[in-house]
């Protein structure tokens, strides 16, 4: 039984329908630089009176009013609206993977088969990775056409692709806090709700902490671990924030395939 391939099939038609999601939100986003960048003397006026907590929430508390809107600087500012689309495709993967024998009662007859549970985490894990690595390649394909249709003119390479990455490493991270979740909870009914509660209130929460200027709450939102202005400036990420976010990575798969080989399972309860 090939457990990676199975499981592959099932994921296609989300994956698919996800990049469809990714592509209208690029479209919508895209779509609105050539007005950026068209009328920038408006847009400093209006971000130099924004109260500092809202624009410290918008990600713009570093923005110099006196200089030129660059398309990296927009391309920063959207940005978190991909990675919440991105952050719920991966946390539904997580929290729906592991437990969808559970839910459809079959876990006996998965586990009846001449295969170890390691094997089926691991496989189940390949194969929830494989959808995020589709998605992320057409993400980036997806961000550069529309740069370029745009108008975007020449910008850095490397800034990009750092701000780019950005969504495929929290991606990794909800993921592994997914599967987690879907080894706490003994019985997920809707993988749905969980998925959205999770992602929208670390959103929120990290977007809150940042409005009331509290740097430590960047280490409980993986929405945080990249400042997008500071990548821009200094062509890097923060070592610290990086570290946080492969802890949490690491100790949340760590734990999740520890759980998954050691509980007893019931198929029906």
């Amino acid at each position: 039984m090939n457990v990676f391939r199975f499981e592959l099939r099932s994921l296609s038609r989300s994956t698919f329908l996800w990049i469809l999601v990714l592509l209208l939100l690029t479209s919508i986003y895209m779509s609105v630089y050539p007005a950026f960048a068209s009328d920038v003397d408006t847009l400093k006026n209006l971000y130099s009176h924004l109260p500092a907590a809202a624009r410290a929430a918008m990600g713009l508390s570093h923005i110099d009013t006196n200089t030129q809107f660059s398309f990296l600087n927009f391309y920063g500012n959207i940005f978190p609206f991909f990675m919440l689309a991105g952050s719920i495709q991966a946390m539904l993967l997580g929290v729906g993977i592991l437990s969808r024998e559970v839910r459809s009662k079959t876990t006996d007859f998965l586990l009846s088969k001449p295969i170890r549970r390691r094997t089926i985490f691991l496989s189940k894990y390949a194969a929830a990775l494989t959808s995020l690595v589709v998605t992320g390649i057409a993400f980036v394909a997806m961000t550069f056409i529309g740069a370029k249709i745009t108008g975007a003119g020449s910008f850095s390479m490397t800034t990009y692709l750092l701000i780019t990455a950005v969504f495929s490493i929290v991606q990794l991270v909800f993921l592994s806090l997914g599967l987690l979740v879907s080894q706490l909870i003994k019985k997920i009914k809707s993988p749905a709700s969980i998925s959205l509660a999770v992602t929208l209130g670390l959103f929120i929460t990290g977007t809150l902490g940042i409005a009331l200027g509290e740097d430590k709450v960047r280490y409980l939102s993986p929405f945080k671990y990249v400042d997008f202005l500071y990548v821009i400036d200094h062509k890097a990420y923060e070592w610290q924030y990086l570290v946080a976010g492969i802890s949490l990575f690491i100790t949340c798969i760590v734990m999740s395939y520890l759980l998954y080989i050691r509980r007893d399972r019931r198929a029906v309860d």
